[in-house]
């Protein structure tokens, strides 16, 4: 799987539930984005109620093969409440139920630093053929 097919999949599942974006020329997207680590948004971009956010590289997790050696693909992706009304662990549990074998974790969120609650998840794909 590619980062944009994940994307679009995480996007159409969580659809009723993603914020908004509200971007510096004043349009709104769903708050799903792709990004590096570091990478900020662009200038003047806000956002409201649940951000999904995915690394745009994966990490490599080996597949022990005779011949051939290919590699699951380990997707980190972060749910972020912005409003402090989400359900996070609910919005998790969806994802779990779509991608098996999800790994879901708290991050922990400094008072006052913007979001109210965050989890990270780890979505593992199979290798491509």
């Amino acid at each position: 799987m590619d980062v944009l097919t994940l994307r679009q999949e995480l996007e159409s599942l969580l659809v009723d539930e993603l914020g908004v974006y509200t971007l510096g020329n004043g349009a709104t997207t769903p708050a799903v984005a792709v990004r590096a680590t570091g990478e900020p948004m662009p200038a003047g971009t806000r956002v409201s109620g649940v951000e999904c956010i995915i690394r745009r590289e994966p990490a490599a997790a080996p597949v022990p093969s005779y011949a051939n050696q290919k590699a699951f693909r380990d997707w980190t992706v972060y749910l972020v409440d912005w409003s402090g009304s989400a359900e996070l662990t609910r919005l998790s549990e969806m994802v779990l139920q779509r991608y098996g074998g999800t790994v879901i974790s708290d991050v922990a969120v400094p008072e006052g630093a913007g979001p109210q609650s965050q989890k990270r998840l780890v979505i593992r794909t199979a290798p491509e053929i």
